[in-house]
């Protein structure tokens, strides 16, 4: 349980060494190690994996995650990163090969094929994005630990789900075009606009753990509001960036 309830100012000295994350960082880099190994990626796939997993340990360790108990705008940040930065690069990152192999395992491989197609891609995302903020949810993440870092996992593999659908290589594996991929990415815009909207124009604090916990000297309301602001920027930046890529890519297969 997170016992304290202020904090004065937040400082780069203030780094988690939370033995739970630690281990698991350290489990996510030896997998991704052994994943290089057994299935050797392509150059730009490899370094695509390492930022990842660097942006990752990062927004776990780093002062960003201790102000995020008392930050619901830094709680936001952190959530888009795992989102938005962390799960498309990690997307980018996996072989073919690791995919392939993945799809032909007895056990993982009906989930995989059943998740890693358009709808139920955007549903998972989605479900994890709109239940964790639901204020009873939220709220539990926040005090309590082992909550947060599953709220996190579901992030990012919601994350992976979503947007493994969106940079697949081939349309058959996914059973989308490039125009679906385009209306896909469109309507996660739309539906992340109506999250940050509520919260960006929310007239009282909807999060019970921050009403008695604070930063930089924000309300709780300013907070919330600055929160859903930085949901709405940083969707439309990465959201608007994956549309103009998926355009430029269905631009070259026309010309081709």
């Amino acid at each position: 349980m997170r016992l304290q309830t202020t904090i004065p100012a937040l400082t780069w000295r203030d780094w988690i060494w939370d033995p739970a994350v630690l281990l698991g960082l350290a489990a996510i880099t030896g997998t991704w190690v052994w994943i290089a190994r057994r299935f050797p990626p392509r150059q730009s796939q490899l370094w695509y994996g390492w930022v990842a997993l660097g942006i990752l340990t990062l927004t776990l360790l780093s002062p960003l995650d201790h102000g995020a108990e008392f930050s619901f705008t830094l709680h936001m940040a952190q959530h888009m990163l795992l989102m938005l930065v962390v799960a498309p690069l990690l997307a980018l990152a996996a072989p073919a090969g690791l995919l392939g192999w993945l799809r032909r395992r007895l056990v993982v491989g009906p989930l995989i094929r059943g998740v890693w197609s358009p709808i139920p891609a955007f549903i998972v995302y989605h479900v994890a994005l709109f239940a964790w903020h639901l204020p009873v949810l939220y709220d539990a993440a926040v005090r309590v630990e082992i909550l947060h870092l599953v709220q996190h996992v579901t992030f990012v593999l919601g994350g992976l789900a979503f947007w493994e659908v969106i940079v697949a290589p081939e349309p058959r594996l996914v059973q989308a075009t490039l125009g679906q991929r385009m209306a896909l990415v469109l309507a996660a815009n739309i539906a992340g606009w109506g999250l940050s909207f509520v919260l960006a124009l929310s007239e009282r604090p909807i999060y019970s753990a921050y009403v008695q916990r604070g930063l930089w000297g924000l309300s709780p309301v300013d907070d919330l509001r600055l929160g859903g602001a930085v949901m709405w920027v940083w969707g439309n930046v990465i959201y608007g960036a994956a549309l103009l890529l998926l355009f430029f890519a269905w631009m070259r297969r026309e010309g081709r």
